[in-house]
């Protein structure tokens, strides 16, 4: 039953065009970073454009002071950030399990012949190599590319599980918190499309490699497997030949990674300040890179990115254009939001930038 299985996927993955998903995910973030930057532009014409990308990040403070009924219409608890987490913990797991056992069993292959993949093919679809994904790269780049793919992915499972972590434990949304519908939507979307846009370009040499992980027993004639070595060998030496740039974008991604949860912290601490007296009352963050900015936690998110840009490689336009729809995106909530706190505040820091110190 399990050989079936297996065919039907590596039938299914091999029909599918990756590179063509791949590019479908890059036009879509690029196409929705252009909206975020022509909704920024100070132009008449597109202040309708303007009005509904706002509503739809306006959530929490800023859209219970929002004069637009429309903004309120189409709203949710804002507690349902987590289900944001709870799906990108689920796929991101998914994958980062599925990469990690295809680069394990590429490394662990013999060096002499390799895993060829169109044995798997063949095995299982009596395609070609050329099928689905193109041709077949040589294992010294096919390794390297696999330990690259879940550099990115193990990033983003730090991410995904410590947002699921605040949401739970460390940020509190009061009962009246509400964010709007589409918002909400894109949330859902972001938290699918962003783990895959990591991994898109290899993902169909992850599935034919775990399915012939899974199916060892039966592909062992068609696949150069050793099976006098050990799996832990496999992190001896191939995880470690990553580039050093790639692991500078992972100490970048870090160091934004904790800059945010120290953020999210102070914004709690703010949170039961606000609720603890009589009212809503609102108070102005201080700490951390809040002493720079008035949206530290945005800016932390976009230096996460750029850390994975650096990760990546910096070769895939799809991860390039992912970070251009993060930093618009937020380049727009942080605007509303300074001009919130200076509205409310008149006794705001004077330096203190929206998103970038110094300089916005």
């Amino acid at each position: 039953m399990d050989l079936y299985i297996a065919k039907f996927l590596s039938y299914v993955c091999f029909q599918m065009d990756f590179a063509e998903i791949d590019r479908h995910l890059g036009a879509a973030w690029l196409g929705a970073a252009l909206i975020c930057v022509a909704a920024a532009l100070p132009i008449k014409a597109l202040h309708p454009l303007r009005s509904l990308v706002l509503a739809c990040c306006r959530r929490g403070k800023l859209l219970h002071s929002s004069s637009s009924s429309s903004s309120k219409r189409f709203t949710v608890p804002q507690s349902f950030f987590t289900h944001f987490y709870v799906v990108g913990v689920t796929w991101n797991t998914l994958l980062l399990a599925a990469a990690t056992l295809s680069s394990c069993m590429c490394t662990l292959s013999s060096a002499s012949d390799g895993i060829q993949f169109s044995a798997l093919v063949e095995q299982f679809t009596g395609a070609g190599a050329s099928a689905g994904s193109g041709s077949i790269p040589s294992m010294a780049k096919q390794k390297q590319r696999g330990w690259t793919v879940v550099l990115l992915l193990l990033l983003m499972e730090l991410q995904v599980c410590r947002r699921l972590y605040e949401s739970l434990m460390v940020l509190s949304y009061g009962p009246d918190a509400r964010m709007h519908l589409l918002g909400y939507l894109v949330g859902l979307f972001f938290y699918v499309a962003a783990p895959l846009s990591l991994c898109c370009q290899e993902i169909g040499e992850i599935m034919i490699n775990t399915l012939g992980t899974v199916s060892q027993g039966r592909l062992r004639s068609s696949c150069a497997w050793n099976p006098d070595t050990r799996w832990w060998e496999c992190f001896h030496y191939s995880p470690w030949r990553l580039n050093w740039y790639q692991w500078l974008g992972a100490l970048l991604f870090l160091w934004g990674w904790y800059h945010q949860y120290k953020c999210h912290q102070i914004l709690a601490s703010l949170s039961s300040e606000e609720e603890s007296g009589e009212g809503k009352t609102y108070v102005i963050p201080y700490g951390d890179w809040f002493d720079k900015v008035s949206c530290a936690h945005y800016l932390s998110e976009i230096v996460m990115y750029f850390g994975l840009v650096f990760a990546s490689g910096g070769t895939q336009a799809t991860i390039w254009f992912l970070l251009a729809w993060v930093f618009s995106n937020l380049y727009l909530a942080a605007k509303e939001t300074h001009e919130w706190y200076l509205s409310k505040f008149e006794n705001y820091p004077k330096n203190r930038k929206a998103l970038i110190p110094f300089l916005y």
